[in-house]
């Protein structure tokens, strides 16, 4: 599909905010990280906080499960966000199922599909990615909407959804959650983003492999190290974007000066 906008223009319209080198680390273990961003928000979403995770892959390889989830339920946020590419190999659903079910969040747990998911299309239905996140306590949005107080999370899925984000508005605070970040701005235009006001993102895994003085020499995007990982800023909506380097392995089953991560996202006045 062609781009809304010329890559000139996304060029000057996205500001790079944060990256690799100066992401805000607030407790590190050996097999992972959590990063922290601060995001301006309406007073009544002000002390609120999001933990965001992606692309787990679960294939059979050692995870950190137990490490996981005592680090992420010890962070208390009120809404836990699941990114996609949850699983990489059907025969390990049952420990994807079982780490998911031991997440907890104060208010929901929330999830989006990611390119893993809708590629195995093929031989599974979307009832059964569904069921997956149900039977794991969280609520799958594809193409869709919740409601959650303060602010309203959308899930979209890799086609093209317009109707969704023209009809949010803009007296709330509107959090898409978004796999792939290239596809979004690849396939949305700026008006279709001005009532935008967060965007979370995995999918480039921080680019796994990263060069010192590089950075990420693969990431999987249509525009390769333009959202390669951190946080950024549309100068013309004003939308922000976290793009995760996420918690799993593809391509290759280890990682090259770019250790896993989750994300957490307080709310500030």
């Amino acid at each position: 599909m062609k781009s809304k906008e010329s890559l000139l223009s996304i060029i000057l319209n996205w500001k790079h905010l944060s990256g690799y080198r100066n992401r805000n680390i607030i407790y590190e273990e050996e097999s992972f990280v959590v990063t922290e961003y601060n995001i301006k928000a309406p007073k009544d979403l002000q002390n609120k906080t999001i933990l965001f995770f992606s692309d787990t892959h679960f294939k059979g390889l050692p995870f950190p499960d137990n490490e996981l989830v005592e680090v992420i339920n010890s962070l208390n946020a009120d809404w836990l966000i699941c990114g996609g590419d949850v699983l990489s190999y059907f025969p390990f659903y049952d420990s994807a199922v079982s780490f998911l079910s031991r997440l907890e969040a104060k208010t929901s747990k929330i999830a989006a599909l990611g390119n893993w998911e809708t590629r195995k299309l093929v031989w599974k239905s979307k009832e059964f990615w569904r069921k997956m996140f149900t039977d794991s306590g969280f609520c799958l949005l594809d193409n869709e909407v919740i409601d959650q107080g303060p602010i309203k999370f959308v899930g979209l899925t890799h086609n093209r959804e317009t109707s969704i984000l023209k009809s949010m508005d803009k007296s709330r605070f509107n959090c898409v959650i978004s796999h792939n970040s290239g596809s979004l701005i690849r396939q949305y235009s700026k008006k279709e983003l001005l009532n935008i006001d967060l965007v979370l993102s995995g999918h480039t895994h921080g680019g796994q492999f990263r060069v010192p003085f590089f950075g990420a020499a693969m990431t999987s995007s249509y525009y390769w190290k333009l959202f390669e990982y951190g946080q950024y800023l549309n100068k013309l909506t004003q939308t922000k974007m976290i793009i995760s380097g996420g918690l799993g392995y593809t391509w290759f089953n280890f990682r090259l000066f770019c250790k896993p991560e989750i994300n957490l996202i307080r709310f500030c006045c």
